[in-house]
């Protein structure tokens, strides 16, 4: 009898683990690819596992070099959209994404490259086979032969609190709405960054998680509150196409100057409140004292908006319109000079260039994008271009308009369009910045060349925002 009891208990327990919903795993085809983005300082990787990687035996070996080059020339990422989707939501697919969902399922090389025929064309598929099994040895040297006991305990551990996650995922599931079922297996899988301290990385691929962790990492619960975080992100993304389009009519429909700005925050203040504070706060026993996201407007408004949070996901209640009015109006009460603030003003941006010099455009660009979060951008050449002017009349997104070229003549053009600008006199290098008759910002940057015009875009940064009674300054 205590017999048959045993066996049953080995059942119900592995029945149990069978419909876990959130799997640890660690999967070195993954591991490796990520080993690649790092070496090639791609977006999304960490700094300090770079740093590890550029300052190893690997630096001094000619072969792993020539690899590294080899990987940075294929092209794995193209976009696909998602033309019924509301636009203001993330509407694009990637392949790069597909890969990252091949890899992080499987378990070896073979596995993989059975899974990811058809995804790009041969001549590359072959290439990125040959790439990944000679970089695999590489990655075993470096990293993985040392610190694979690590890895296997750090999974084991993380694996012991799948019913937590597993509870978690199904609160937020009903909170967004989102279409996924027990069929569909959240993968979460960790890569090795050696070190106690350092900067990690963690990024959702459709129904998987990549997760950076350092090997003598020991804020399990700050980990996790992370993985929660980015699986919010999918869940969001994961709402059925018609409660996409009522969360967005409720944001469109409103006429408030702030429900761009709440709209733009509200994926990542989401996933901030659930993961970083409601999570951790399961997890952990209380809550997160420290600051929940490295980011003045997405901390605040998370936290702001945590206490409705908390009482939709205690409550099984779905994210509805009315949860949608009272976010927008904390947001403008957590953030009443928003208007004004370069920071959320430039997340989504039309900008604007004299010429098509690609290296001078391309400078000025960087420089803009490395000083401020945009998210969303379109560019338009030459700004006195019919679409151009047609484009700087009636779009709804703030402008920035840089004239390092032909000075005179296109700011006497652009004050037929803004009377803002009837009184303000042409100098060699300024500043001008100001909130139109429709609140629009529009930022304009006059310099005598683009040395200077560089110069204009980090004095945006020191700015910060515009002064409504200073309209333009001079450097």
């Amino acid at each position: 009898m205590r017999i048959c009891f045993s066996i049953i208990g080995l059942l119900w327990s592995l029945l149990a683990y069978s419909q876990s919903l959130v799997h640890v795993k660690f999967s070195k085809p993954f591991a490796v690819i990520k080993f690649l983005q790092t070496a090639i300082n791609s977006h999304g990787t960490s700094v300090t596992f770079k740093h590890q990687i550029d300052t190893s035996f690997l630096s001094k070996e000619a072969a792993f070099q020539d690899l590294v080059e080899d990987y940075q020339s294929l092209q794995l990422d193209y976009n696909y959209v998602k033309q019924q989707y509301p636009s203001n939501r993330k509407h694009t697919t990637s392949t790069w994404d597909l890969l990252c969902v091949a890899a992080i399922s499987s378990d070896n090389n073979q596995e993989l490259f059975d899974r990811i025929i058809g995804i790009y064309p041969n001549t590359d598929y072959l290439k990125l086979k040959d790439i990944l099994t000679k970089a695999e040895p590489y990655y075993d040297r470096f990293i993985y032969n040392r610190y694979k006991l690590v890895i296997e305990d750090k999974v084991r551990e993380l694996n012991g609190l799948s019913p937590q996650l597993n509870t978690l995922f199904e609160k937020f599931k009903t909170f967004y709405g989102s279409s996924w079922d027990k069929s569909m297996p959240f993968n979460l899988t960790i890569y090795p960054i050696i070190g106690r301290h350092g900067q990690t990385t963690a990024t959702p691929h459709a129904n998987c998680l990549e997760m950076g962790i350092l090997t003598q990492e020991e804020d399990v619960f700050g980990l996790l509150s992370i993985g929660m975080h980015e699986m919010s992100h999918v869940l969001f993304e994961e709402q059925p196409l018609l409660l996409q389009q009522q969360l967005d009519s409720t944001f469109t429909d409103s006429i408030t100057p702030f429900t761009k700005f709440a709209y733009h925050y509200i994926d990542e203040a989401l996933a901030t409140a659930l993961g970083n504070g409601y999570a951790y706060k399961e997890l952990a026993g209380e809550s997160d004292s420290s600051e929940w996201y490295n980011d003045i407007y997405i901390n605040a408004y998370a936290k702001a908006i945590f206490p409705l949070v908390e009482e939709y996901v205690n409550n099984k209640q779905q994210i509805d319109k009315a949860f949608i009015i009272k976010a927008m109006v904390l947001f403008e009460q957590t953030f009443p000079k928003a208007l004004y603030d370069f920071d959320p003003l430039l997340m989504t941006s039309d900008i604007y260039f004299e010429d098509d010099v690609t290296k001078e455009i391309d400078d000025m660009e960087a420089v803009l994008h490395s000083a401020f979060r945009i998210y969303s951008s379109n560019m338009s050449i030459p700004i006195n271009d019919k679409l151009s002017l047609d484009n700087i009349k009636h779009s709804k997104e703030t402008q920035i308009i840089i004239i390092h070229k032909n000075q005179a003549q296109i700011l006497a053009k652009l004050k037929l369009i803004f009377k803002n600008l009837a009184t303000v006199p042409l100098q060699k290098n300024m500043v001008i910045s100001f909130l139109d008759k429709n609140k629009r910002a529009i930022i304009i940057v006059v310099a005598e060349n683009k040395a200077k015009a560089i110069e204009g875009i980090k004095l945006l940064k020191i700015q910060k925002e515009i002064n409504p009674k200073k309209l333009w300054v001079t450097f």
